[in-house]
This record gives structure tokens, C-alpha cells and sequence, in this order.
């Protein structure tokens, strides 16, 4: 009943009869709801039998004491469909968070808000226009993006930004606008997942909560959806979800590197068609060192420690130099913010920035500081330690440590590769070991060995970099991980030919890749080959002064011209002196004394010359050098410490020493 309200009375008319137009619908989980679009109202429902009276209850309060000509506009036309509906989205009663309805729930199983931590993330500095840009492409509402570009460049940096600016001008709470991005990865969409179908029904889950909250998905890795899934690209995740892209169900923005975009469309071609691709460059020479200094200069007013612009130079200098294929901004960046929280205690300046790289990359500063003279009879004094009688191989070695430290190492390949040829038991393993110590402070975690043997049969490529199941072999996550390492293959003449063609790349231009376009950079790294040919031919192997240029030859001949041409060094290992074989004996022996179950207890260890010698005859073979030796020092060495120690449990700072008697190694308190 319409009235009309004139000072404070109110005059009622004839009741007049109105037909509302009602949409009922239910939830993804079942939950019915009530629309009547004409009066702006929504309402839930708690058993179907109720729809009517609760849509007359509702439409009557609404229009209680509207005026007659308040009425009349409401009046529908005689003829009327409705075909285009906007649902406002509102938590259910009882429920208070958005996290809490079930509709939503596959998103935060499964992904997380693309600005959930904004508050940590840093602006796209130096890219205005592109992330402009790519914020009117967000609220376009069409279509799929795809961000190309070399990794570290800062594509998800810029995707933040373009995402922070679309949503400041979007409508709705702010609750609803940190839930219209997601970020997930295709380990996350298969995680869990062990029977046929799951991943497809959760991926269905997902479009169907995106799409209720006219969410967009974004995905750091489009390659990765290939290689997730199934047996082939044609099974995986990515070939899954193409047809809603294709239909517009779902909206994607993904990012790729170049090499990943090109084994995308040629592993799965339909998929790239259905993207705008976006290109995202690095930047270079004036406008890196700008950049670099414009963060530093923004971290000190944001609250962390200020930076002066000499110690951002410098860092930029050092990745510059040490890691040409890291892009601006990348780990540079990422350094001057680990230095500015550093400022945050203490004052760093260009020195302090200098020994923050040292600790990250393992280099000496020896190498890291110009103004730091570097002897070459310093380096080969440091070699010669570990290895012991190839004077050649040091000297050798040592060359190119000093290339390194002057600046004149070719930045579009590895640091070094050296091709150690001679008899087995030389040392040329332990010329890896040393260069990994000297050049990056520890000899374990910074070599990555691989016997080549193990890479002789058909499938040796797929084994070396990875299989069709899409995960890369551990020596490469290595050195992803850590470009910073010496990369031995060892017995490299007995790896398959197919092989060798892959390892053209890494040896010419520091770069090896795999099916799924994923590139690992060796511009860091130290590559050092081994091989035993022409080892039988060097006549005589043994105690020996020289092997010659025998196994110089045999390289020559056994390696394809483009693979022997990409080598800067073929060290020549000749047979051991005994002298050489004495020295070995002393420095396991060494090595023996400064053991754990020595140390600990306070126990020195000398040892007179006898114990020397008798090592040197017993552990030596013609055959395989200096290798027995270790086996000699458990037999006659080790053994005879063992029973001393066990017969002495209280042993403990004293000084024992070895001798021989009768034979064998006796130990004397």
C-alpha cells in the first residue's frame, strides 16, 4: 500500500498489486539464494518450499511506505527477459570471511592471493609505462598475458605492480580486491594428487572459484604446466586448462623465458596461440647503474639502512663482471637489499659490499679487488698443495685463475675449460678439488662430479638433463642453485656421442637446456674434463719424468674438431716421481692427523720417515699411480691408530707418533 506523508501525517491509497521479477539459484555447495534485481535485493534460503513467501516478505519491506509515483517506476514492462546479471557476492550468514565459504575453498588449498605479503614487495622501478601498461590489460576483463623474458629480468616484479594499480581503482572492499588475483604453480595444482582424475577435478574446482570471484590466475612458469600432469605435453596440466582459456573461463597471466616460450609453442602449439605476449627487457648500461642506485636510494627511505651510491656501483660492477648472463635487476638487487638490512646495524660502504659477494659466490677477494696485486707463484704455491707433481697441470691450472682475476676471461663462456689427459691415479681429479678450494672455498660443495661412464647407453642425453617426466637431474638443480662451482665430467671419452653434441653448448656459449626451454647458465662456473687416452701409449707409465705429448695426440684424434677447437687448455698429466709419490704419503698423513677422532680428543701426530717410505712402496702401482695409497693409509696408518684407541679410551692431549717395526706401523704415546 502506497502513501503519501505530508508534514507529520501519513495518507494511505488503495492497495496496489506489483509483480517482482525473482531469480532463484543455489551455490557451487548447494546453499539456495534468492535475487530480485528490480529492487537491488539478495537474500538466502534455507528450503525451496520458502521462495515465494520470502520473496513477497522481502519485497514488501523494501517498498513499505514508498510513494505512489515511487510505485509506478517499479511497474515491470508487459514483456521483459533478463540477459545479463551481476551477483554481488556476500558472506552467507554465520560465515564473516570470504576464506570461509566452501566455493573458495579449492583457491586457498591450493593457491595463495598474488598481494598477500604486499607490504615486502618493492616497486617495479625504472618500468612506469609497462606496468601502466599492463594494469589497463588486467582491467580489459579479456583475454590471456604472458610475460616473456630472461629470468631475473623482473617480470613478477612489474606483474605486482600492474596488479596493485588495477585493483586500487577497482570498486568493492578491500577484502574482495586482495582476492582478485591468485598465484599457483603446477606442483601445486598435482600436489596430493594420486589417482586418475584428481588433478583435472581440483583444476575444475579452481576455474569454477576464479569465475565466481572474476578472479585472475597468474602462474610464474608456463612450462611448467606442460611438464606437470601426464606421461606427454598432450596429457599435462597445460593441455587441460587451454580450452577455458580458449573459451574465456578462465584468465591467465603467466610469465616465460624466452627459451620457455619457444618449447611451449613447439611442444604444445595451441596453447602460446591463446596468449598476448608481453616483452620484458633487460635493462642495460646507464639505465641499470640508475636503477641500482634509485633502489638503494628508496630502501634507505623506506626505513632500512641508507646506501651510498659508490657501494650500488659497485655491486653492479661485480655481478657485471663475475655473472654476465644475470640480468638487471635480479640477484643484484637482491643484494643491495640484503645490504641494507646489513645497514640497518652497522655502516656498509664499497669494501663491505666486496666481502657480502665474496661470502655469496666463495670467490677470494684476492680475486674480487683490483687494487689487490695476484702473483702467479702465489696461485701455483696454493695448487701445488693439493696436487703434487704435476708442475704443468699447476702452472697451467694457475693461468687461468690469473685470466679470471684480470678481467680477460671471455664473459659469454665458462670461466675455464681444461681437458686433464694422462695416466689414471696423477691427480687430475685432485686439480678439481684444489681449483674448487682455491677459487670458492670449499672443495665438496662447490665440485659437481660426473662419472661419464654412466652416460654411454641410448638414453644418455634424457639421463643427463633430464627425462620426459620433466624434473631436472640433481647437477643441474647444483647449479641453478649455485652457478658458482668447478663441473668435473670425468672419464669423458666413455659418455655417448649425443653427448657430446649437447655439451657443445655448455662448452662454447655457457648454456645447456632441456626440452622444456629450461637454460642453465656455466658463465660462472669452472669446466674441467678428464680423460685417460693415450695413457696405455705413454711408455713408461710408472716412475717416470715425463709422458710427453702422447695423450695431446690421442685428444686430438679421438674428438670431433668442434668439440676439441671449444677447450682453452689440454693439461698433460705425466707419470709420478718418487719423490712425488713420498710427498703424497706425507700429505695423506697430514690429512690423517687433522681427522675428527684426533682433533677432538687433543691427539698430535708425527711420524718418522720409515712410515713414509712404507707407504710409498706398498701404496704405489704402476697401473694406477698414487691411488692405492689411501687404501695403504687405512691397512697399515689407520688400522694401527684404531687399536691404539680402543686399548687407550682416556686418551687424550698427547702427542703420538708413528714408526715402523718389524714391517709394519707401530704408534708410541
Amino acid at each position: 500500500r502506497a502513501r503519501f506523508v505530508r508534514g507529520r501525517r501519513a495518507y494511505p491509497v488503495d492497495a496496489l498489486k506489483l509483480s517482482i521479477p525473482c531469480v532463484r539459484a543455489a551455490d557451487a555447495d548447494g546453499q539456495l539464494w534468492c535475487l530480485q534485481p528490480q529492487l537491488g535485493l539478495r537474500f538466502d534460503v534455507d528450503h525451496a518450499g520458502e521462495f515465494r513467501t520470502l520473496a513477497r516478505h522481502y519485497a514488501q519491506e523494501a517498498l513499505r511506505d514508498a510513494a505512489p509515483d515511487a510505485l509506478a517506476q517499479r511497474r515491470p514492462p508487459e514483456d521483459c527477459e533478463i540477459e545479463w546479471l551481476s551477483v554481488p557476492l556476500r558472506p552467507r550468514r554465520g560465515e564473516s570471511r570470504i576464506e570461509d565459504r566452501p566455493v573458495y575453498r579449492p583457491l586457498f588449498e591450493s593457491a595463495e592471493p598474488l598481494l598477500k605479503d604486499r607490504r615486502l614487495l618493492g616497486a617495479a622501478l625504472g618500468r612506469e609505462r609497462e606496468s601502466a601498461a599492463l594494469a589497463e590489460r588486467l582491467g580489459s576483463g579479456r583475454g590471456q598475458l604472458l610475460l616473456v623474458g630472461p629470468r631475473g629480468v623482473g617480470k613478477t616484479t612489474l606483474l605486482l605492480e600492474a596488479a596493485r594499480r588495477w585493483l586500487r581503482d577497482q570498486e568493492g572492499s578491500k577484502e574482495r580486491k586482495d582476492y582478485r588475483l591468485w598465484r599457483i604453480s603446477g606442483a601445486r595444482i598435482i600436489a596430493g594428487m594420486q589417482y586418475l582424475g584428481q588433478w583435472q577435478a581440483r583444476c575444475e574446482a579452481l576455474v569454477a572459484a576464479l569465475g565466481a570471484l572474476q578472479g585472475v590466475l597468474a602462474v610464474d612458469n608456463l612450462a611448467e604446466l606442460i611438464r606437470v600432469g601426464g606421461e606427454n605435453p598432450e596429457s599435462s596440466v597445460a593441455a587441460f586448462l587451454a580450452p577455458y582459456l580458449a573459451r574465456g573461463e578462465l584468465r591467465l597471466v603467466a610469465e616465460a623465458t624466452e627459451a620457455e616460450y619457444e618449447a611451449c609453442r613447439r611442444l604444445l602449439p595451441g596453447l602460446v596461440d591463446a596468449f598476448e605476449v608481453l616483452r620484458v627487457e633487460p635493462f642495460v648500461g646507464a639505465a641499470a647503474q640508475s636503477l641500482v642506485r634509485e633502489v638503494a636510494r628508496s630502501l634507505g627511505s623506506s626505513g632500512q639502512g641508507s646506501l651510498a651510491p659508490e657501494v650500488a656501483d659497485q655491486v653492479l660492477a661485480l655481478h657485471q663482471r663475475f655473472q654476465p648472463a644475470a640480468c638487471v635487476p635480479g640477484p643484484a638487487i637482491r643484494m643491495v637489499r640484503e645490504l641494507a638490512r646489513q645497514a640497518r646495524r652497522a655502516p656498509v660502504d664499497a669494501d663491505a659490499a666486496i666481502r657480502a659477494y665474496a661470502r655469496r659466490s666463495g670467490l677470494p677477494e684476492a680475486l674480487l679487488r683490483d687494487e689487490q696485486p695476484l702473483t702467479a707463484a702465489a696461485v701455483q704455491e696454493a695448487l701445488a698443495a693439493r696436487v703434487i707433481g704435476q708442475p704443468q697441470a699447476v702452472a697451467a691450472a694457475a693461468q687461468c685463475v690469473l685470466t679470471l682475476k684480470a678481467g680477460l676471461n671471455d664473459p659469454q663462456r665458462p670461466l675455464a675449460v681444461l681437458l686433464l689427459t694422462g695416466p689414471t691415479g696423477t691427480g687430475k681429479t685432485a686439480l678439481a678439488r684444489a681449483l674448487a678450494a682455491y677459487c670458492f672455498g670449499d672443495a665438496e660443495e662447490r665440485l659437481i662430479r660426473l662419472d661419464m661412464s654412466e652416460y654411454a647407453g641410448v638414453d644418455a642425453l634424457a639421463r643427463l638433463i633430464g627425462g620426459h617426466d620433466g624434473r631436472a637431474p640433481r647437477w643441474l638443480q647444483r647449479i641453478e642453485q649455485q652457478p658458482f662451482a668447478v663441473l668435473l665430467f670425468d672419464e669423458i671419452e666413455k659418455a655417448a656421442a649425443e653427448v657430446y653434441d649437447a655439451l657443445l653448448g655448455l662448452l662454447d656459449e655457457g648454456r645447456l637446456g632441456d626440452r622444456f626451454g629450461r637454460r642453465y647458465d656455466f658463465t660462472s662456473t669452472l669446466v674441467i674434463l678428464t680423460s685417460n687416452l693415450g695413457a696405455r701409449r705413454s711408455a713408461p707409465i710408472g716412475y717416470a719424468e715425463s709422458a710427453g705429448d702422447v695423450p695431446d695426440r690421442a685428444a686430438r684424434d679421438y674428438f670431433r674438431p668442434e668439440f676439441y677447437n671449444r677447450l682453452d687448455a689440454v693439461i698433460r698429466y705425466g707419470a709420478l716421481d718418487p719423490d712425488s709419490i713420498r710427498a703424497i704419503a706425507r700429505k695423506e698423513l697430514a690429512d690423517l692427523a687433522r681427522r675428527e677422532g684426533l682433533v677432538e680428543r687433543g691427539l698430535t701426530l708425527d711420524w718418522d720417515e720409515e712410515v713414509v717410505e712404507l707407504l710409498a712402496a706398498v701404496g704405489f702401482d704402476p697401473r694406477y699411480g698414487a691411488r692405492p695409497l689411501q687404501r695403504a693409509v687405512d691397512q697399515h696408518v689407520v688400522s694401527a691408530l684404531s687399536a691404539w684407541r680402543l686399548a687407550q679410551p682416556q686418551a687424550r692431549d698427547q702427542r703420538l707418533r708413528l714408526g715402523v717395526v718389524d714391517g709394519r706401523v707401530v704408534v708410541c704415546a
